[in-house]
């Protein structure tokens, strides 16, 4: 039993270091570039990050450094600078979304 109970947290511990390692290496340039593309879709004027965001495991998200987003055309819109922020994952948002989708289906 004792054998048993060291291989699982061996392979918890090795399962670990590779999320740990496998999130190290995401291209946070791709990243910033799909949020961008995904923001300029839906409201024609892309998200610029001044440097790319860096992701955490705890809590899960991201902080990055400047932003901004100017939707002005013609005089009329709005125009958005941040100069830092964090944003976080919440589980409790996930899970409550996932329950209510199997419970439909």
């Amino acid at each position: 039993m004792k054998r048993v109970l060291c291989w699982i947290g061996g392979i918890v511990l090795v399962l670990a270091a590779v999320l740990v390692i496998v999130i190290s290496q995401l291209d946070t340039e791709f990243i910033s570039g799909q949020i961008s593309a995904a923001v300029e879709k839906a409201t024609g004027t892309p998200v610029r990050f001044a440097s790319p965001p860096e992701l955490s495991l705890l809590p899960p998200g991201a902080k990055f450094a400047s932003v901004s987003w100017d939707g002005v055309q013609d005089g009329q819109g709005m125009r958005f600078t941040a100069k830092g922020g964090e944003a976080h994952l919440e589980y409790g948002a996930v899970r409550k979304r996932y329950k209510n989708q199997t419970a439909l289906s």
